[in-house]
């Protein structure tokens, strides 16, 4: 059984986890949209494995249904990514989450653990948004890779909103 220590070191680890993926597609330069679809994908990766870290430790209902909703457009993502990214590119950008996962066993999370581990993901989705949003605009990217962007920022959006402290305020300032 893991320990109180273990358990805030498993959710540190997979709070900076999260946070070293977003800084990471936030400053990527300009390069080929499937490599660029495949950083998306280690964005939902990392924002998966926080809300399922999140969602086998709460017990609140409400809570429950926003980590279900994330884990599942995580999932759909990872999912529409592996389709459209190449395989060898996706697997050598995503196969540190396994090992990072590992860190945290689903026994518990406190209050502080679980509204950074809420903030990481939040961020992550943002920066995952806008890198998909660059995909949109790339001019060397397909109409079929610029709607898979077009649709999974969208996605990355509402993650962005279910994980904020204030919905309306990223609401307003994605419609900029």
């Amino acid at each position: 059984m893991p320990t109180a220590t273990s358990i805030d070191t498993g959710a540190e680890h997979l709070a900076c986890w999260v946070t070293v993926v977003g800084q990471r597609l936030h400053q990527l330069p300009t390069a080929n949209p499937h490599v660029l679809l495949a950083h998306a994908m280690s964005g939902f990766l990392a924002i998966g494995r926080a809300s399922m870290a999140l969602l086998t430790t709460s017990a609140n209902p409400t809570d429950i249904r926003d980590h279900d909703l994330v884990f599942e457009i995580t999932a759909d993502a990872e999912r529409w990514l592996t389709d459209a990214a190449t395989e060898p590119i996706v697997n050598q950008i995503t196969d540190r989450g396994e090992h990072i996962q590992r860190y945290l066993s689903p026994v518990a999370l406190d209050t502080v653990a679980k509204a950074r581990l809420r903030r990481c993901a939040q961020t992550t989705a943002i920066h995952t948004r806008d890198l998909l949003a660059r995909i949109d605009t790339a001019p060397d990217a397909s109409d079929e890779i610029r709607d898979v962007a077009r649709d999974l920022a969208a996605r990355a959006n509402v993650i962005a909103t279910v994980y904020a402290e204030d919905p309306q305020q990223l609401l307003s300032m994605s419609s900029r």
